[in-house]
Protein backbone atom coordinates (compact mmCIF):
# COMPACT_ATOMS: atom_id res chain seq x y z
CA UNK A 1 0.00 0.00 0.00
CA UNK A 2 2.82 2.42 0.90
CA UNK A 3 4.58 1.61 -2.38
CA UNK A 4 1.41 2.37 -4.33
CA UNK A 5 0.84 5.62 -2.42
CA UNK A 6 4.42 6.71 -3.00
CA UNK A 7 4.02 6.03 -6.72
CA UNK A 8 0.86 8.16 -6.79
CA UNK A 9 2.64 10.99 -4.97
CA UNK A 10 5.59 10.78 -7.34
CA UNK A 11 3.23 10.80 -10.33
CA UNK A 12 1.47 13.86 -8.88
CA UNK A 13 4.79 15.70 -8.61
CA UNK A 14 5.77 14.82 -12.16
CA UNK A 15 2.39 15.19 -13.88
CA UNK A 16 0.01 18.09 -13.58
CA UNK A 17 -2.67 15.94 -15.20
CA UNK A 18 -2.46 13.50 -12.27
CA UNK A 19 -2.17 16.24 -9.64
CA UNK A 20 -5.09 18.23 -11.04
CA UNK A 21 -7.49 15.28 -10.90
CA UNK A 22 -6.57 14.56 -7.27
CA UNK A 23 -6.60 18.23 -6.23
CA UNK A 24 -10.04 18.85 -7.75
CA UNK A 25 -11.45 16.26 -5.34
CA UNK A 26 -9.97 18.25 -2.45
CA UNK A 27 -11.48 21.56 -3.53
CA UNK A 28 -14.87 20.42 -4.87
CA UNK A 29 -17.02 18.15 -2.67
CA UNK A 30 -18.48 15.32 -4.72
CA UNK A 31 -16.25 16.16 -7.67
CA UNK A 32 -16.84 14.08 -10.79
CA UNK A 33 -13.91 13.99 -13.19
CA UNK A 34 -14.59 14.67 -16.86
CA UNK A 35 -11.98 13.94 -19.55
CA UNK A 36 -11.77 17.53 -20.83
CA UNK A 37 -10.19 18.53 -17.48
CA UNK A 38 -7.25 16.25 -18.24
CA UNK A 39 -6.99 17.81 -21.71
CA UNK A 40 -6.84 21.34 -20.24
CA UNK A 41 -4.30 20.18 -17.65
CA UNK A 42 -2.13 18.65 -20.36
CA UNK A 43 -2.00 21.97 -22.22
CA UNK A 44 -0.91 23.74 -19.03
CA UNK A 45 1.60 21.03 -18.14
CA UNK A 46 3.45 21.07 -21.44
CA UNK A 47 5.30 24.42 -21.19
CA UNK A 48 5.98 23.97 -17.46
CA UNK A 49 7.69 20.59 -17.95
CA UNK A 50 9.54 21.70 -21.07
CA UNK A 51 11.03 24.81 -19.40
CA UNK A 52 10.11 26.66 -22.57
CA UNK A 53 8.11 29.89 -22.85
CA UNK A 54 4.41 29.22 -23.24
CA UNK A 55 1.48 31.36 -24.33
CA UNK A 56 -1.88 29.60 -24.06
CA UNK A 57 -5.50 30.84 -24.25
CA UNK A 58 -8.12 28.32 -23.13
CA UNK A 59 -11.88 28.75 -23.46
CA UNK A 60 -14.39 26.60 -21.60
CA UNK A 61 -18.02 27.36 -20.68
CA UNK A 62 -19.12 28.84 -17.34
CA UNK A 63 -19.44 26.41 -14.42
CA UNK A 64 -16.93 24.02 -15.94
CA UNK A 65 -14.13 24.29 -13.39
CA UNK A 66 -11.75 26.71 -15.09
CA UNK A 67 -10.95 28.66 -11.91
CA UNK A 68 -10.25 25.48 -9.96
CA UNK A 69 -7.91 24.31 -12.74
CA UNK A 70 -5.95 27.57 -12.50
CA UNK A 71 -5.76 27.26 -8.71
CA UNK A 72 -4.34 23.76 -9.01
CA UNK A 73 -1.90 25.02 -11.67
CA UNK A 74 -0.62 27.73 -9.31
CA UNK A 75 -0.21 25.21 -6.50
CA UNK A 76 1.55 22.61 -8.64
CA UNK A 77 3.90 25.19 -10.16
CA UNK A 78 4.86 26.53 -6.72
CA UNK A 79 5.25 23.01 -5.35
CA UNK A 80 7.72 22.19 -8.12
CA UNK A 81 9.35 25.62 -8.17
CA UNK A 82 9.04 27.25 -4.73
CA UNK A 83 11.71 29.76 -5.73
CA UNK A 84 9.58 31.23 -8.52
CA UNK A 85 6.75 33.75 -8.74
CA UNK A 86 3.10 33.29 -9.72
CA UNK A 87 0.84 36.23 -10.53
CA UNK A 88 -2.91 35.72 -11.00
CA UNK A 89 -5.04 38.52 -12.46
CA UNK A 90 -8.86 38.76 -12.53
CA UNK A 91 -11.45 41.48 -13.15
CA UNK A 92 -12.26 42.34 -9.52
CA UNK A 93 -10.54 42.37 -6.16
CA UNK A 94 -13.31 40.34 -4.53
CA UNK A 95 -12.78 37.57 -7.09
CA UNK A 96 -9.01 37.76 -6.54
CA UNK A 97 -9.54 37.25 -2.81
CA UNK A 98 -11.90 34.33 -3.42
CA UNK A 99 -9.41 32.58 -5.71
CA UNK A 100 -6.55 33.19 -3.29
CA UNK A 101 -8.65 31.59 -0.56
CA UNK A 102 -9.10 28.46 -2.69
CA UNK A 103 -5.34 28.32 -3.28
CA UNK A 104 -4.58 28.62 0.44
CA UNK A 105 -7.03 25.80 1.14
CA UNK A 106 -5.20 23.57 -1.33
CA UNK A 107 -1.70 24.53 -0.12
CA UNK A 108 -2.69 23.56 3.43
CA UNK A 109 -4.31 20.29 2.39
CA UNK A 110 -2.89 16.89 3.25
CA UNK A 111 -2.66 16.09 -0.46
CA UNK A 112 -0.41 19.03 -1.23
CA UNK A 113 1.82 18.64 1.84
CA UNK A 114 2.40 14.96 1.11
CA UNK A 115 3.06 15.67 -2.59
CA UNK A 116 5.45 18.57 -1.93
CA UNK A 117 6.81 18.09 1.62
CA UNK A 118 9.65 20.61 1.12
CA UNK A 119 7.29 23.48 0.33
CA UNK A 120 7.06 26.04 3.15
CA UNK A 121 5.52 29.49 3.45
CA UNK A 122 7.68 32.29 4.80
CA UNK A 123 6.70 33.26 8.31
CA UNK A 124 5.09 36.67 8.48
CA UNK A 125 4.50 36.67 4.71
CA UNK A 126 1.69 34.17 4.48
CA UNK A 127 -1.07 36.58 3.57
CA UNK A 128 -4.14 35.26 1.77
CA UNK A 129 -3.67 37.10 -1.56
CA UNK A 130 0.04 37.89 -1.31
CA UNK A 131 2.53 35.47 0.22
CA UNK A 132 6.15 34.42 -0.03
CA UNK A 133 7.85 31.03 0.26
CA UNK A 134 10.95 30.18 2.31
CA UNK A 135 12.72 29.40 -0.97
CA UNK A 136 12.18 32.97 -2.25
CA UNK A 137 9.18 32.50 -4.51
CA UNK A 138 5.72 33.84 -4.02
CA UNK A 139 2.14 34.35 -5.16
CA UNK A 140 -0.02 37.40 -5.67
CA UNK A 141 -3.66 37.63 -6.76
CA UNK A 142 -4.83 41.04 -7.97
CA UNK A 143 -7.46 42.71 -10.12
CA UNK A 144 -6.92 44.54 -13.39
CA UNK A 145 -7.64 47.88 -11.75
CA UNK A 146 -4.90 47.33 -9.15
CA UNK A 147 -1.25 48.05 -9.61
CA UNK A 148 1.34 45.29 -9.34
CA UNK A 149 4.34 47.58 -9.21
CA UNK A 150 7.52 45.76 -8.30
CA UNK A 151 6.10 42.29 -8.84
CA UNK A 152 7.06 39.98 -11.65
CA UNK A 153 6.09 36.44 -12.53
CA UNK A 154 7.45 33.25 -13.97
CA UNK A 155 3.84 32.08 -14.39
CA UNK A 156 1.13 34.63 -15.21
CA UNK A 157 -2.44 33.35 -14.89
CA UNK A 158 -5.40 35.29 -16.32
CA UNK A 159 -8.89 34.32 -15.19
CA UNK A 160 -12.12 36.19 -16.01
CA UNK A 161 -10.38 39.42 -16.95
CA UNK A 162 -13.65 41.11 -17.94
CA UNK A 163 -17.07 40.88 -16.32
CA UNK A 164 -20.09 40.01 -18.44
CA UNK A 165 -21.59 43.33 -17.36
CA UNK A 166 -18.71 45.25 -18.98
CA UNK A 167 -18.26 43.04 -22.04
CA UNK A 168 -20.16 45.38 -24.38
CA UNK A 169 -18.44 48.54 -23.22
CA UNK A 170 -15.66 49.30 -25.68
CA UNK A 171 -13.88 51.37 -23.03
CA UNK A 172 -13.80 48.44 -20.61
CA UNK A 173 -12.49 46.04 -23.23
CA UNK A 174 -9.85 48.51 -24.32
CA UNK A 175 -8.77 49.07 -20.70
CA UNK A 176 -8.18 45.33 -20.22
CA UNK A 177 -6.17 45.11 -23.43
CA UNK A 178 -4.11 48.14 -22.43
CA UNK A 179 -3.36 46.76 -18.96
CA UNK A 180 -2.22 43.49 -20.47
CA UNK A 181 -0.08 45.08 -23.21
CA UNK A 182 1.54 47.83 -21.17
CA UNK A 183 1.82 46.23 -17.73
CA UNK A 184 1.21 42.50 -17.45
CA UNK A 185 3.01 41.26 -20.55
CA UNK A 186 6.14 43.04 -19.32
CA UNK A 187 6.07 41.34 -15.90
CA UNK A 188 7.51 38.01 -17.04
CA UNK A 189 10.72 37.51 -15.05
CA UNK A 190 12.44 35.25 -17.56
CA UNK A 191 11.45 35.62 -21.23
CA UNK A 192 13.14 32.27 -21.98
CA UNK A 193 10.91 30.26 -19.64
CA UNK A 194 8.02 32.59 -18.76
CA UNK A 195 4.50 31.22 -19.15
CA UNK A 196 1.21 33.07 -19.65
CA UNK A 197 -2.06 31.15 -19.43
CA UNK A 198 -5.49 32.69 -19.95
CA UNK A 199 -8.59 30.73 -18.90
CA UNK A 200 -12.00 32.21 -19.71
CA UNK A 201 -15.28 31.80 -21.46
CA UNK A 202 -15.79 34.16 -24.38
CA UNK A 203 -17.70 37.37 -23.74
CA UNK A 204 -17.23 39.37 -26.90
CA UNK A 205 -15.60 39.05 -30.31
CA UNK A 206 -13.05 41.67 -29.21
CA UNK A 207 -12.37 40.40 -25.69
CA UNK A 208 -8.91 39.60 -24.31
CA UNK A 209 -8.94 36.08 -25.77
CA UNK A 210 -9.28 37.52 -29.28
CA UNK A 211 -6.45 39.94 -28.51
CA UNK A 212 -4.15 37.15 -27.27
CA UNK A 213 -4.90 34.85 -30.19
CA UNK A 214 -3.97 37.65 -32.58
CA UNK A 215 -0.63 37.84 -30.75
CA UNK A 216 0.05 34.18 -31.47
CA UNK A 217 -1.22 32.44 -28.33
CA UNK A 218 -1.96 28.73 -28.69
CA UNK A 219 -5.75 28.49 -28.54
CA UNK A 220 -7.78 25.65 -27.05
CA UNK A 221 -11.51 26.21 -27.52
CA UNK A 222 -13.96 23.76 -25.95
CA UNK A 223 -17.62 24.59 -26.65
CA UNK A 224 -20.34 23.24 -24.37
CA UNK A 225 -21.69 21.08 -27.20
CA UNK A 226 -19.33 19.88 -29.93
CA UNK A 227 -20.00 21.64 -33.21
CA UNK A 228 -17.82 19.10 -35.08
CA UNK A 229 -16.17 15.78 -34.28
CA UNK A 230 -13.21 16.54 -31.99
CA UNK A 231 -9.93 14.73 -31.38
CA UNK A 232 -7.08 16.14 -29.29
CA UNK A 233 -3.87 14.38 -28.32
CA UNK A 234 -1.26 16.06 -26.14
CA UNK A 235 1.19 14.88 -23.50
CA UNK A 236 -0.22 11.38 -23.41
CA UNK A 237 -3.79 12.64 -23.02
CA UNK A 238 -6.34 11.84 -25.71
CA UNK A 239 -9.72 13.55 -25.79
CA UNK A 240 -12.41 12.84 -28.35
CA UNK A 241 -16.11 13.54 -28.69
CA UNK A 242 -18.58 13.39 -31.51
CA UNK A 243 -20.60 16.27 -32.85
CA UNK A 244 -23.48 17.06 -30.50
CA UNK A 245 -21.83 15.68 -27.34
CA UNK A 246 -21.52 17.99 -24.33
CA UNK A 247 -18.52 18.40 -22.02
CA UNK A 248 -20.19 17.14 -18.85
CA UNK A 249 -22.60 14.38 -19.86
CA UNK A 250 -24.74 13.16 -17.01
CA UNK A 251 -24.26 16.34 -14.99
CA UNK A 252 -25.71 18.87 -17.43
CA UNK A 253 -28.02 18.63 -20.41
CA UNK A 254 -28.23 20.79 -23.48
CA UNK A 255 -31.91 21.52 -22.90
CA UNK A 256 -31.59 22.60 -19.27
CA UNK A 257 -28.53 24.72 -19.98
CA UNK A 258 -30.15 26.59 -22.88
CA UNK A 259 -33.48 27.01 -21.11
CA UNK A 260 -32.74 30.30 -19.34
CA UNK A 261 -30.20 31.68 -21.80
CA UNK A 262 -30.69 34.01 -24.73
CA UNK A 263 -29.32 32.64 -28.03
CA UNK A 264 -26.51 35.17 -27.91
CA UNK A 265 -25.34 34.27 -24.39
CA UNK A 266 -25.38 30.58 -25.18
CA UNK A 267 -23.47 31.08 -28.43
CA UNK A 268 -20.93 33.43 -26.91
CA UNK A 269 -20.24 32.11 -23.41
CA UNK A 270 -21.06 28.44 -23.85
CA UNK A 271 -20.20 27.74 -27.48
CA UNK A 272 -17.22 30.15 -27.54
CA UNK A 273 -18.67 31.70 -30.72
CA UNK A 274 -18.98 35.40 -29.81
CA UNK A 275 -20.14 36.57 -33.23
CA UNK A 276 -23.69 35.30 -32.99
CA UNK A 277 -24.93 36.71 -36.30
CA UNK A 278 -28.66 36.11 -36.54
CA UNK A 279 -29.18 35.98 -32.78
CA UNK A 280 -30.12 39.65 -32.69
CA UNK A 281 -33.42 41.46 -33.11
CA UNK A 282 -33.08 41.95 -36.86
CA UNK A 283 -33.14 39.15 -39.42
CA UNK A 284 -31.89 39.00 -42.98
CA UNK A 285 -35.39 38.34 -44.27
CA UNK A 286 -36.32 41.84 -43.09
CA UNK A 287 -34.14 43.21 -45.91
CA UNK A 288 -35.13 41.63 -49.25
CA UNK A 289 -32.54 42.32 -51.93
CA UNK A 290 -33.50 43.62 -55.35
CA UNK A 291 -31.59 43.51 -58.67
CA UNK A 292 -32.56 46.97 -59.92
CA UNK A 293 -33.89 50.22 -58.50
CA UNK A 294 -36.94 51.63 -60.27
CA UNK A 295 -36.82 55.06 -61.84
CA UNK A 296 -37.89 58.04 -59.81
CA UNK A 297 -37.84 58.74 -56.10
CA UNK A 298 -35.38 61.01 -54.38
CA UNK A 299 -32.03 60.42 -52.66
CA UNK A 300 -31.32 60.53 -48.94
CA UNK A 301 -28.03 59.79 -47.21
CA UNK A 302 -28.07 59.09 -43.48
CA UNK A 303 -24.73 59.75 -41.77
CA UNK A 304 -23.49 58.29 -38.48
CA UNK A 305 -20.14 59.91 -37.83
CA UNK A 306 -17.50 58.49 -35.47
CA UNK A 307 -15.55 60.79 -33.21
CA UNK A 308 -12.32 58.74 -33.41
CA UNK A 309 -10.36 57.09 -36.20
CA UNK A 310 -8.15 54.72 -34.17
CA UNK A 311 -8.22 50.95 -34.73
CA UNK A 312 -11.07 49.31 -32.85
CA UNK A 313 -13.14 52.48 -32.74
CA UNK A 314 -16.50 53.00 -34.39
CA UNK A 315 -16.89 53.51 -38.12
CA UNK A 316 -18.28 56.54 -39.87
CA UNK A 317 -21.22 55.27 -41.89
CA UNK A 318 -23.26 56.74 -44.70
CA UNK A 319 -26.30 54.87 -46.06
CA UNK A 320 -27.56 56.13 -49.42
CA UNK A 321 -31.25 55.45 -50.16
CA UNK A 322 -33.46 56.03 -53.16
CA UNK A 323 -36.76 56.75 -51.45
CA UNK A 324 -40.29 56.01 -52.63
CA UNK A 325 -43.55 55.97 -50.66
CA UNK A 326 -43.61 52.17 -50.61
CA UNK A 327 -39.88 51.42 -50.17
CA UNK A 328 -36.41 52.80 -49.59
CA UNK A 329 -33.78 51.17 -51.79
CA UNK A 330 -30.30 51.02 -50.27
CA UNK A 331 -27.94 51.69 -53.16
CA UNK A 332 -24.63 52.63 -51.53
CA UNK A 333 -22.88 51.99 -48.20
CA UNK A 334 -19.99 54.05 -46.86
CA UNK A 335 -18.31 52.44 -43.84
CA UNK A 336 -14.82 53.57 -42.98
CA UNK A 337 -12.67 55.08 -40.24
CA UNK A 338 -12.13 58.54 -41.72
CA UNK A 339 -9.95 61.41 -40.79
CA UNK A 340 -12.33 64.37 -40.88
CA UNK A 341 -10.78 65.89 -44.00
CA UNK A 342 -11.34 62.63 -45.92
CA UNK A 343 -14.86 62.33 -44.55
CA UNK A 344 -15.60 65.87 -45.72
CA UNK A 345 -14.19 65.11 -49.19
CA UNK A 346 -16.35 61.98 -49.48
CA UNK A 347 -19.49 63.82 -48.36
CA UNK A 348 -18.89 66.68 -50.79
CA UNK A 349 -18.24 64.22 -53.61
CA UNK A 350 -21.49 62.39 -52.92
CA UNK A 351 -23.33 65.70 -52.72
CA UNK A 352 -21.94 66.79 -56.07
CA UNK A 353 -22.90 63.51 -57.75
CA UNK A 354 -26.31 62.82 -56.19
CA UNK A 355 -27.61 66.06 -54.65
CA UNK A 356 -29.15 64.07 -51.79
CA UNK A 357 -30.83 65.11 -48.58
CA UNK A 358 -28.19 64.68 -45.86
CA UNK A 359 -29.32 63.47 -42.41
CA UNK A 360 -26.63 64.21 -39.81
CA UNK A 361 -26.76 64.03 -36.03
CA UNK A 362 -26.00 67.44 -34.56
CA UNK A 363 -23.19 66.25 -32.25
CA UNK A 364 -19.40 65.92 -32.28
CA UNK A 365 -17.97 65.93 -35.84
CA UNK A 366 -21.49 66.00 -37.22
CA UNK A 367 -21.62 69.70 -36.38
CA UNK A 368 -18.58 70.37 -38.57
CA UNK A 369 -19.96 68.32 -41.46
CA UNK A 370 -23.31 70.07 -41.24
CA UNK A 371 -21.52 73.40 -41.52
CA UNK A 372 -19.29 72.37 -44.44
CA UNK A 373 -22.20 70.96 -46.44
CA UNK A 374 -24.29 74.07 -45.88
CA UNK A 375 -21.48 76.15 -47.33
CA UNK A 376 -22.10 74.44 -50.68
CA UNK A 377 -25.89 74.86 -50.28
CA UNK A 378 -26.53 71.17 -49.64
CA UNK A 379 -29.95 70.06 -48.45
CA UNK A 380 -28.99 69.23 -44.87
CA UNK A 381 -31.16 68.19 -41.93
CA UNK A 382 -29.64 68.14 -38.46
CA UNK A 383 -30.96 65.31 -36.33
CA UNK A 384 -31.38 65.47 -32.57
CA UNK A 385 -31.50 61.97 -31.11
CA UNK A 386 -32.48 62.86 -27.57
CA UNK A 387 -32.22 60.49 -24.62
CA UNK A 388 -33.52 57.31 -26.24
CA UNK A 389 -31.24 54.27 -26.18
CA UNK A 390 -30.21 52.55 -29.41
CA UNK A 391 -32.66 49.73 -28.70
CA UNK A 392 -35.51 52.18 -28.12
CA UNK A 393 -34.75 53.97 -31.39
CA UNK A 394 -34.78 50.65 -33.22
CA UNK A 395 -38.04 49.54 -31.61
CA UNK A 396 -39.68 52.78 -32.73
CA UNK A 397 -39.06 51.94 -36.41
CA UNK A 398 -39.47 48.16 -36.33
CA UNK A 399 -42.80 48.39 -38.15
CA UNK A 400 -41.01 49.73 -41.23
CA UNK A 401 -38.32 47.07 -41.00
CA UNK A 402 -40.76 44.21 -40.50
CA UNK A 403 -42.73 45.42 -43.51
CA UNK A 404 -39.55 45.18 -45.63
CA UNK A 405 -39.48 48.91 -46.31
CA UNK A 406 -35.66 48.81 -46.65
CA UNK A 407 -34.54 46.88 -49.72
CA UNK A 408 -30.81 46.68 -50.50
CA UNK A 409 -29.52 46.58 -54.03
CA UNK A 410 -27.85 43.23 -54.72
CA UNK A 411 -24.05 42.98 -54.62
CA UNK A 412 -23.29 46.53 -53.56
CA UNK A 413 -19.94 46.82 -51.73
CA UNK A 414 -20.07 46.30 -47.94
CA UNK A 415 -23.55 44.76 -48.06
CA UNK A 416 -22.46 41.67 -46.10
CA UNK A 417 -20.84 43.81 -43.40
CA UNK A 418 -24.02 45.87 -43.22
CA UNK A 419 -26.26 42.82 -42.84
CA UNK A 420 -23.93 41.10 -40.37
CA UNK A 421 -23.89 44.16 -38.15
CA UNK A 422 -27.66 44.51 -38.25
CA UNK A 423 -28.35 40.86 -37.50
CA UNK A 424 -25.82 40.89 -34.62
CA UNK A 425 -27.34 43.92 -32.90
CA UNK A 426 -27.31 44.48 -29.92
CA UNK A 427 -24.66 41.80 -29.39
CA UNK A 428 -22.14 42.62 -32.09
CA UNK A 429 -18.97 44.67 -31.98
CA UNK A 430 -20.28 47.65 -33.93
CA UNK A 431 -23.66 49.33 -34.28
CA UNK A 432 -22.85 52.26 -36.57
CA UNK A 433 -24.93 50.93 -39.48
CA UNK A 434 -27.81 50.37 -37.07
CA UNK A 435 -27.59 53.98 -35.91
CA UNK A 436 -27.55 55.30 -39.48
CA UNK A 437 -30.50 53.09 -40.41
CA UNK A 438 -32.68 54.01 -37.43
CA UNK A 439 -31.87 57.69 -38.00
CA UNK A 440 -33.13 57.44 -41.57
CA UNK A 441 -36.25 55.46 -40.66
CA UNK A 442 -37.13 57.82 -37.81
CA UNK A 443 -36.88 60.76 -40.17
CA UNK A 444 -38.87 58.92 -42.82
CA UNK A 445 -41.60 58.13 -40.30
CA UNK A 446 -41.96 61.74 -39.21
CA UNK A 447 -41.36 63.56 -42.50
CA UNK A 448 -42.30 61.14 -45.28
CA UNK A 449 -43.35 62.96 -48.46
CA UNK A 450 -47.01 62.95 -49.28
CA UNK A 451 -47.77 61.59 -52.75
CA UNK A 452 -50.80 60.50 -54.70
CA UNK A 453 -52.77 62.90 -52.58
CA UNK A 454 -56.17 64.13 -53.70
CA UNK A 455 -56.27 67.76 -54.75
CA UNK A 456 -56.60 70.20 -51.87
CA UNK A 457 -59.38 72.77 -52.15
CA UNK A 458 -58.28 76.24 -51.09
CA UNK A 459 -61.10 78.74 -51.06
CA UNK A 460 -63.30 79.60 -54.01
CA UNK A 461 -62.93 76.03 -55.23
CA UNK A 462 -59.38 76.57 -56.46
CA UNK A 463 -56.79 73.82 -56.32
CA UNK A 464 -53.28 74.44 -55.13
CA UNK A 465 -50.50 71.87 -55.18
CA UNK A 466 -46.77 72.36 -55.05
CA UNK A 467 -44.75 69.90 -57.17
CA UNK A 468 -41.68 68.13 -55.79
CA UNK A 469 -39.92 65.95 -58.33
CA UNK A 470 -42.25 63.02 -59.08
CA UNK A 471 -44.89 63.84 -56.50
CA UNK A 472 -46.83 66.68 -54.94
CA UNK A 473 -46.86 68.25 -51.51
CA UNK A 474 -50.23 69.82 -50.62
CA UNK A 475 -49.78 73.26 -49.15
CA UNK A 476 -51.87 72.17 -46.17
CA UNK A 477 -49.32 69.47 -45.33
CA UNK A 478 -46.11 70.18 -43.45
CA UNK A 479 -43.17 69.87 -45.80
CA UNK A 480 -40.12 67.89 -44.71
CA UNK A 481 -37.48 70.34 -43.43
CA UNK A 482 -34.97 71.42 -46.01
CA UNK A 483 -37.00 70.35 -49.05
Amino acid sequence: MNIELNLIRQASRQSFVTFAERAMHVMIPGYVHFPYISLVAAHIEKPILSSQPGRIAINVPPRHGKTFVLVTAAAWFLGRHPDREVLLMVHSQSLAADIAGKLNLLLNSKLFKETFPAFELQQGREGMSDFRTEQGGGFKAASFDQGVTGRGAHLLLLDDTLSAHDAYREGAREAVRQVYDTMLSTRINDPNTGIIISMAHRLHEEDLTAHLVKQGFEHLKLPFVAATDELYEIGGVSFARAIGQILQPGRLTLESTKMDLTPHVFATQYQQAPTAVGAGILKRQHFPMIPLIPAGGFTVISWDIAASQRNGSSYSVGLVFQVFPEAAYLKQIIRERFEYTKLRERALSIHSALKPIHLIENTSLGVALLSDLRKVHANVIDIKVGSWSKEQRLNAVMDQIENAFVRPLEKIPLLEEFLDELTSFPYGTHDDCVDALTQFLSWNRDYQPVRKHPPVVLGAGKLSRTPYRNGFYPRTERRPPGR
